[in-house]
């Protein structure tokens, strides 16, 4: 389900006629691994921004650039009812959605670049919920992690209308602490499944570096 030339979205699946779930692009799949990359970070890092970035930089014929909401989107009938789901259902989702990417770059032979997150953060104050899924793991070969400075963060969340972002607290100096508590968690627990689960993982410092840097870490990954 990449995007489109006109900013929609197609499944290449569909396209070839490879649509069931358990059609020939499965077993393609499973034989031939496509080399998946991640772009994570907080609501507000600029995971859309530097997807973009390296859509513009690395050339089409080599790589496919996916945005995981959208194609979540597509298979729950909408964000909304993806939101209203049980937790063991999103799971599956998102799943669903990975499988969707692995199965694309595997039909036509590219490098998947996709938008991604590690766990979602309630913020009522319910604490986070993991959502990570074995497939995940199992698909993706490295994860770009995007590091923002968290006074940065926080205006850029609050200066965003329109994407249900909000602080997590009224008093500004624990909106950033919490914000600071949050993206470390979520940086050392991908990290960490990273690790055990043999996926390359980078910390991208945003204020230093620039999104010809990243498609240079993305060249060189392509290339071994």
């Amino acid at each position: 389900m990449a995007d489109g030339k006109d900013g929609t979205m197609f499944s290449w699946t569909n396209q070839i006629g490879f649509s069931q779930p358990h059609s020939k692009v499965a077993e393609l799949t499973r034989a031939h691994h496509p080399l998946l990359i991640n772009i994570q970070g907080l609501p507000g890092s600029g995971k859309t921004h530097l997807l973009h970035e390296l859509k513009r930089i690395l050339p089409a014929k080599d790589y496919a650039f996916f945005e995981t909401w959208k194609i979540i989107s597509l298979l729950s009938h909408g964000l909304d009812n993806f939101v209203s789901f049980m937790p063991h259902n999103k799971l599956r989702m998102r799943k669903d959605a990975t499988v969707e990417i692995a199965r694309d770059c595997t039909v036509v032979d590219k490098v998947g670049i996709a938008t991604g997150y590690h766990y979602l953060w309630d913020e009522m104050g319910e604490g986070s919920q993991d959502i990570d899924t074995p497939v995940d793991t199992d698909a993706y070969d490295m994860v770009l992690w995007l590091q923002v400075p968290v006074e940065e963060l926080a205006d850029r969340r609050m200066s965003e209308p329109g994407t249900g972002r909000r602080a997590l607290h009224t008093d500004e100096q624990k909106n950033t602490q919490f914000l600071g508590e949050w993206q470390d968690g979520e940086r050392e627990r991908l990290q960490k499944i990273c690790g055990e689960n043999n996926v390359q993982f980078e910390c991208i410092d945003v204020g230093t570096t620039t999104s010809e840097d990243v498609a240079e870490l993305v060249r060189k990954k392509k290339g071994m």
